[in-house]
């Protein structure tokens, strides 16, 4: 005869054997799933709309590279490292991914940064880069691991699709985000979404000043590795800048020179939802900066800038003469300014970090004198002044 203690051990070790079985298996499906999504979003044009069976092709080819890719910094070597490894890949995760538990979390995107670059590094990543058509670029490796990265941190923040997934999900965010709540995770992850899409675009140097301004916010969610990466590739890339000529300097301070009094032609148009601590005492681009940064972080909202006004009929003074001196580059970050004002307002904070990355080595001032911009009105004692490159060079 079974005795009922037997029986009540037996279902117990049932059931434990049961929860463990269930824990591996969406452990399992969690790895595949993230690693997955994080390299299929980076490589869309454009986030959110529907993932294409081609885009979806092309990153489950990405990932049979990864897994023939070792991952930096951790050992290759050693018996009972190989067997941890090897149990982790073909068991517990099912696939290749960066030890993020522990002391391991203080080095997690640094790891898994250089991952993904390595593999993006080799004939096979190139290949599937370029069918992908992700923007070349002197250091296209580098860009597309932090956008791999960056989408690595939305899916940790955001809840997962399949319930039994989410506490896995939790279980890794606190590993890797410790001593932050949910809304810094949010604001973090919006500032690294605006740097990270100002770099894919080209404005490196942008990306880098932006995220100096909310570097608290980066080293609190351990992001440091993320803007060191950033930083190098800026500094690879812009060793490849063409040749600025006379005229498309003259246009550049123009646009600089408007840049600073922008914000007081915005303000009709912008609502803060909480007081802005200090608001008052900045001026010009740190004034635009810290109202960009309000948007960035849910403090603020822009409403649609009508047709007729000022700001658009400057911009297009501003777009003739870029085109007037040939400068290609800076027509197109008006034209992004331009349409974002006009229809898409949530998108001006990643427009204006493009357009600061064009223009941010035009002096305000110069030996040949700089264009007074155009202020409202009410702030100014003269006459309204037309913008033109040719008029300044004249001066």
């Amino acid at each position: 005869m079974v005795e009922p203690q037997h029986i009540v051990s037996g279902v117990t070790k049932g059931y434990r054997f049961f929860q463990f079985g269930k824990r591996v298996l969406d452990q399992r499906g969690w790895f595949r799933y993230v690693r997955h999504r994080s390299l299929a979003f980076s490589l869309m044009e454009e986030a959110g709309e529907p993932l294409t069976h081609r885009i979806d092709a092309i990153a489950e080819a990405f990932e049979e590279i990864l897994d023939s890719t070792p991952i930096p910094l951790e050992p290759r070597r050693g018996f009972v490292k190989v067997i941890k490894r090897s149990v982790r890949e073909r068991g517990t995760h099912g696939v290749r991914f960066p030890e993020y538990r522990g002391r391991a979390a203080s080095t997690f995107y640094e790891r898994y940064i250089n991952w993904v670059k390595a593999a993006a590094e080799t004939d096979e990543g190139r290949r599937l880069l370029d069918d992908a058509g992700f923007r070349r670029s002197e250091d296209r490796s580098a860009i597309f691991a932090i956008a791999v990265s960056a989408q690595f941190c939305r899916l940790l923040i955001e809840p997962a699709p399949i319930r039994s997934h989410d506490k896995i999900r939790l279980e890794m965010a606190n590993e890797l985000f410790r001593g932050t709540s949910d809304g810094e995770r949010r604001t973090g992850y919006k500032i690294l979404q605006t740097a990270v899409k100002s770099l894919v675009a080209g404005g490196g140097a942008a990306a880098i000043s932006y995220l100096g301004l909310h570097e608290s916010v980066a080293d609190a969610l351990g992001l440091g590795a993320i803007v060191a990466t950033l930083a190098a590739a800026n500094e690879t890339v812009n060793h490849g800048i063409g040749h600025v000529t006379r005229e498309m300097m003259a246009v550049r301070r123009q646009v600089m020179n408007w840049l600073e009094v922008l914000p007081l032609w915005l303000v009709q148009f912008f609502a803060w939802r909480a007081d802005p601590v200090q608001f008052r005492d900045l001026r010009g681009i740190e004034r635009l900066s810290h109202m960009v940064a309000g948007l960035v972080e849910g403090r603020a909202g822009l409403g649609n800038v009508p047709i007729d006004s000022e700001i658009i009929q400057n911009l297009r003074l501003l777009k003739e003469n870029a085109q007037q001196a040939k400068d290609v580059d800076l027509q197109i970050a008006l034209s992004n300014i331009e349409g974002v004002l006009l229809f898409k307002p949530d998108e001006f904070p990643e427009a204006i970090a493009r357009l600061l990355a064009v223009v941010q080595d035009a002096p305000t001032s110069s030996h040949t004198g700089s264009m007074v911009p155009k202020v409202p009105p009410e702030l100014s004692a003269g006459g309204k002044r037309q913008l033109g490159f040719r008029e300044e060079e004249s001066e």
